[in-house]
């Protein structure tokens, strides 16, 4: 491990220096005309604020190590992940009844397992950072599914239309556009599965060697999150699919209208 004591006013210092980087992105977004400088700018605040209040929290929990907390911690990112994956759903009705549950049962599917095969230890330093690995991946993954979905019903839709006319279930209609969808959502992950390690060095394996871990020991990590990643992936996306589905095709197998 690393022989360093934080301090507070050096670390205030060396995120003001590493804040030049961001200054960088605002100038050229201004030079060229890009206009995201207002939300790089609430953006980066907003970051600032919510992590510390994670890192004081994380701190308690820590401290405790009480299941009970780290359980709510973990319900309470699945939460906010489906809120948040849910805006990329706009026009399909109630969107959080899909986010919700699929990440849900995604990402604590993996965690479970990982925990119930003592792959994971039973420890808050472990469980909430890498449980939050698997809800973030898990909300990103079915952001793309439900962005990718949209798309496909408002590009096919006649082909829906005329599968249902012919007397196809919703399900055999909806079928190869889901699976598509799936696929796409997909693709960011399996590219990064595919490079790990020779196009860039994740984060978990970063912090780790950073801390002093031995590079092996954290490439083992690095993996077992990918796996967890991907895992978390399919299942979540398995799920909204299914519960989309029931969305978009009313009980008369006819497609809902939906806003774009």
């Amino acid at each position: 491990m690393l022989d360093y004591v934080y301090d507070p006013i050096d670390g205030a210092f060396r995120l003001v220096l590493a804040a030049i980087l961001l200054a960088v992105a605002i100038i050229l977004s201004r030079y060229k005309d890009i206009g995201i400088e207002k939300e790089l700018i609430v953006g980066s605040v907003r970051a600032l604020l919510q992590l510390s209040v994670v890192a004081l929290v994380l701190t308690a929990i820590f401290e405790s190590d009480m299941l009970i907390l780290i359980a709510v911690m973990i319900a309470g990112m699945i939460v906010l992940a489906g809120f948040t994956s849910a805006k990329r759903a706009k026009g399909i009705p109630d969107p959080i009844h899909v986010t919700i549950p699929a990440i849900a049962i995604g990402a604590s599917t993996v965690i479970v397992l990982l925990v119930a095969l003592q792959v994971l230890p039973l420890k808050a330093e472990f469980i909430i950072p890498i449980g939050g690995m698997a809800v973030g991946n898990s909300m990103n993954i079915c952001s793309l599914f439900l962005n990718n979905f949209k798309r496909e019903l408002k590009t096919r839709n006649s082909e829906i239309e005329m599968r249902l006319a012919l007397g196809a279930t919703g399900e055999v209609a909806l079928a190869p556009h889901m699976r598509f969808s799936i696929r796409s959502s997909l693709i960011p992950t399996i590219d990064n599965l595919k490079t790990l390690g020779l196009v860039f060095i994740p984060g978990a394996m970063t912090g780790m060697i950073i801390a002093g871990a031995d590079p092996l020991w954290a490439a083992e990590y690095q993996l077992v999150v990918f796996f967890m990643i991907i895992a978390s992936g399919i299942i979540t996306t398995v799920i909204a699919s299914r519960f989309v589905r029931d969305k978009v095709i009313n009980a008369a197998e006819q497609l809902v209208e939906l806003e774009y």
